[in-house]
């Protein structure tokens, strides 16, 4: 009895062995440009802009990487600016907001092993400019949440490189039509619906943003590979 008992044993352990789930890579590749054909990428770039609030700003995507236009701010009025603050979490409003444009990318995506973003662009406007990075994700209380946080770069030339903008995700604000919700609510990573790229700003004129490469990745394994050099 105990032999076959212990043919079973080993024929189950042969058969359902057990394996060690690998740990997720360190950084991952969330959005490559210019968009490839990757089947989960077949959707296009959604621009909005102040047209519909009788605005005429433009607002265009081209070569599948750069977000380009003119701004334009109405006279004696102000727009609604992004403040960055010390955390950089709040947006502060003068007037209803007059001026914007937005580029908006759907995809769905499960992004709960990393804690930020690494977004590598190059700003190329006429001056500088204070982009928001926007995560649109599945909310349990309405039909999506939108999570926004500021960076700015100093303009330069196409012939500069691409810079590296680190954006963890918890310093990301969610907001309700441009301005900062007080919710308890936190960013759904793991079901990610999109992401935006908003430029609200009280300077009009031209704007161009153009993107490498959206990288997600672990801030606690960085942190320890440089605390060992």
């Amino acid at each position: 009895m105990h032999k076959f008992l212990d043919v079973l044993v080993r024929q189950w352990k042969t058969r359902w062995q057990l394996r060690a789930l690998e740990p997720p890579a360190s950084s991952t590749v969330v959005l490559q440009f210019p968009l490839s054909a990757d089947p989960r990428q077949r959707a296009g770039v959604v621009i909005s802009t102040d047209a519909s609030a009788g605005g005429e700003s433009e607002a265009y995507w081209t070569d599948g990487r750069a977000f380009q236009g003119c701004l334009s701010v109405p006279a004696g009025r102000y727009a609604s600016i992004a403040a960055e603050t010390q955390a950089q979490r709040t947006t502060q409003h003068k007037e209803r907001l007059s001026g914007f444009v937005s580029a908006y990318y759907p995809l769905r995506v499960d992004l709960s092993d990393y804690d930020c973003f690494r977004l590598y662009c190059r700003d190329e406007s006429e001056r500088g400019r204070l982009w928001l990075f926007g995560v649109a994700t599945d909310s349990p209380i309405r039909e999506r949440s939108i999570f926004y946080r500021p960076f700015r770069l100093e303009p330069g030339p196409s012939s500069t490189s691409c810079t590296a903008v680190d954006m963890p995700f918890s310093e990301f604000a969610m907001t309700y039509r441009g301005l900062v919700v007080d919710s308890s609510e936190g960013m759904n990573t793991r079901r990610i619906q999109g992401f935006l790229v908003t430029l609200m700003d009280t300077n009009p004129g031209r704007f161009s943003l153009v993107m490498d490469r959206l990288e997600a990745f672990r801030r606690s394994a960085f942190e320890t590979s440089c605390g060992t050099e």
